[in-house]
């Protein structure tokens, strides 16, 4: 059966300073934020299932500056490669259900 999931980019875990820098200069989102995926809703089995379909559809935010090569370089094998999609130190993925309070699931605004 499928379920639907939601996936965004985690927050930063630190409260000290130093560590929040070094987490915001490793963090694959940037400080730069165009041409990159902020979230997806998706339906699938698993949780697993949900991460590897917004790692098939990611933007930018799948670069890797490790080893030059861009867009999904974590297929290749290298290593270093963020794949934040993929990796819940980067990402949290929620399976969304009716329960709980009243709230905004998604919302697009766009300013001119």
């Amino acid at each position: 059966m499928h379920k639907i999931w939601i996936l965004k980019p985690a927050s930063c875990p630190f409260t000290n300073r130093k560590e929040i820098d070094k987490w915001r200069n490793t963090n694959p989102w940037g400080t730069f934020p165009y041409g990159q995926m902020h979230g997806f809703v998706i339906v699938a089995s698993t949780e697993g299932e949900a991460r590897e379909e917004a790692h098939a559809n990611a933007g930018e935010e799948n670069d890797c500056a490790a080893c030059g090569n861009y867009n999904h370089c974590g297929d290749i094998g290298c290593n270093e490669c963020p794949n934040p999609w993929l990796n819940p130190k980067w990402s949290t993925c929620d399976e969304l259900t009716g329960e709980g309070k009243r709230r905004i699931i998604m919302y697009e605004y766009h300013q001119h």
